[in-house]
């Protein structure tokens, strides 16, 4: 993977901005809505290689309970992801309408995709927030962004 290999985000038009971050986009393209996410991280040719094995690793994740990994791209030299769109929201948008056997069902969903990432020897570091976990339409979770 070269620096050249990773499409910049203007090459996505048809995107809009979420909520008041100024790094979070709903992009359309090829008829799907995809979520787009521009990290902190500077692309350095060094870090490729890195990257590149981060990006094989995460494509190949297959859980219920994780948003599935699609792509990067790069904003100047910033580095960002895709995934699927979410229309639903996070659990801390939702948590004080759930009831407890939705609360169970979400910490269950939660531990189950937490013990998936260990077993294949990922670690996430910034699973910080409760908007990081997704709830999907029958509220059982889903997390995101943990990439990179």
């Amino acid at each position: 993977m070269n620096k050249e290999d990773i499409r910049p985000f203007s090459f996505y038009s048809d995107r809009e901005k979420l909520g008041s971050s100024d790094n979070s986009y709903k992009v359309r393209t090829d008829g799907q809505n995809l979520f787009a996410k521009i990290t902190s991280i500077q692309i350095d040719q060094s870090d490729l290689s890195k990257i590149a094995n981060k990006v094989s690793l995460y494509q190949r994740l297959q859980h219920k309970s994780i948003i599935k990994f699609l792509s990067i791209f790069k904003d100047d030299d910033k580095l960002g992801y895709m995934s699927p769109f979410c229309k639903s929201e996070s659990l801390k948008e939702r948590l004080t309408f759930l009831d407890s056997t939705e609360k169970m069902i979400v910490l269950y969903g939660f531990a189950c995709a937490l013990k998936y990432l260990k077993d294949n020897k990922i670690y996430p570091t910034n699973l910080n927030g409760l908007e990081k976990i997704i709830l999907d339409d029958s509220k059982y979770p889903q997390l995101s962004g943990f990439y990179f």
